[in-house]
């Protein structure tokens, strides 16, 4: 009898969310509708601020929490530099309540603003060839460096890595077609805007891609979870972040969160990076979130750009 009891609190706890989770959608959706959304919300403040800068979607309309008296200066005057931005380029803007931007922000934390945008594309990585042949992508560097994000898949890592990338001066990130986190308003905000600023190319196939860039004397080089073992396989060796020096034209291939970097192009690259841990872990917990560890290699790699 005390099984079944569990049973049926269990079922009855799983209903109500479910009931919860469909209802939030049903206003997400009503909210939409009545507001004629045309495209995706974007939210918060960095995100919307640095779409309407950069203008790389088409932007439909901005709505702003209506501000009351009560409210703090200094987010008045955060909220005013927004609409003096949408005005500039002629985006019409619509004050509305703090409920509205909720709905209209799926309940994400959106800082009193959101704006209807297209969604983002990404650039073909035959454009890829022709920036690079032009120099345009690359910065002024002696040796550049192509970041290749293989099927990430978590919106939060791949906002945070794009982060990392625009903050230490990454030329160029690609993006795995297949299998790979979408440009999704939540990736811009776990980018903190990033996301509106860098440019991301799309591969096709990354082999193929691989193949080309060491055909034009690029380096590749994979990272994985930390080894004790100096090769990652039998001819690849497995390098410590902190003995890796950039020698030339380098590819960084960031991992899938589970999988790692994708198996069939292990025998593409040179060599494997790994973050080395201060003390010995435990086997559940032997590894980096894939955000933090691409933070630390880029640092890493900045440093041997500037010495």
């Amino acid at each position: 009898m005390r099984k079944s009891c569990n049973k049926s609190v269990s079922y009855s706890l799983m209903s109500e969310d479910l009931v919860k989770e469909n209802n939030s959608i049903n206003i997400w959706r009503d909210t939409v509708d009545k507001y004629q959304v045309k495209g995706e919300i974007l939210y918060g403040v960095h995100p919307v601020s640095l779409a309407l800068k950069e203008k790389k979607r088409h932007i439909f309309k901005l709505f702003v929490k209506q501000v009351n008296n009560k409210e703090m200066i200094h987010k008045m005057s955060a909220l005013n530099q927004i609409i003096e931005l949408a005005l500039a380029v002629d985006v019409p803007v619509q004050k509305v309540s703090k409920r509205v931007l909720s709905n209209l922000s799926n309940r994400h934390v959106h800082q009193g603003v959101c704006l209807d945008v297209s969604k983002l594309k990404m650039k073909n990585e035959q454009d890829v060839f022709l920036n690079l042949k032009d120099k345009k992508c690359l910065s002024n560097k002696q040796l550049p460096v192509l970041l290749v994000l293989d099927q990430i898949q978590d919106p939060m890592n791949f906002g945070a890595v794009v982060r990392s990338a625009y903050y230490f001066g990454i030329d160029c990130v690609l993006v795995v077609k297949d299998n790979s986190c979408r440009l999704s308003p939540v990736v811009s905000k776990a980018s903190a805007g990033s996301l509106e600023v860098l440019d991301l190319y799309q591969v096709n196939s990354l082999p193929a891609f691989l193949e080309k860039m060491k055909q034009e004397g690029w380096n590749i080089v994979g990272t994985r979870g930390y080894s004790k073992n100096n090769n990652y396989t039998e001819n690849i060796p497995l390098v410590s972040v902190q003995d890796f020096i950039l020698a030339k034209p380098t590819v960084i291939i960031i991992g899938n969160e589970g999988r790692g970097v994708s198996y069939h192009v292990h025998d593409l690259c040179d060599a494997f990076l790994t973050v080395p841990p201060g003390q010995l872990l435990y086997t559940d917990i032997e590894s980096l979130n894939v955000s933090v560890a691409t933070g630390i290699i880029l640092h890493r790699l900045l440093q041997t750009q500037n010495s």
